[in-house]
């Protein structure tokens, strides 16, 4: 038991390790107002929701972008902007507040946006 404890603080401890040394690696970026990610801030959401999740930059010659969610996990989309992903509620398992960031990466100038949504039990759901 205690061993699949470790092991479960381990994975965790990793993905916070690899979001921290993107974050540096992408501090570079910059964080313009023309830059828009959305859901807005604040937007409420239910776990069973699934979210388009839309970063769009105002110019620059990005390959793509890559989002990190507040779970650690990452999404990355190639191509040119807007950059954009459905998102699935469902299988988060988190209730309370939820951190969307994105950057895009490549040549040129390359941008960084994040948001704060909210995931609520629906009424009547517990």
């Amino acid at each position: 038991m205690r061993v699949n404890k470790i092991e479960k603080n381990h994975g965790a401890f990793v993905e916070r390790i690899l979001t921290i040394i993107l974050i540096v690696l992408f501090s570079n970026c910059a964080h313009a107002q023309d830059a828009v990610l959305t859901p807005a801030p604040g937007s409420v959401f239910s776990p069973d929701d699934t979210v388009t999740v839309e970063f769009k930059v105002p110019s620059g010659n990005a390959e793509g972008a890559l989002f990190t969610l507040s779970n650690g996990r990452m999404e990355s989309v190639k191509g040119t902007g807007p950059y954009k992903f459905a998102l699935s509620l469902s299988n988060q398992g988190i209730i309370g507040p939820f951190k969307i960031t994105a950057m895009t990466f490549g040549a040129g100038q390359n941008y960084m946006a994040s948001t704060d949504i909210i995931i609520e039990p629906r009424e009547g759901s517990l």
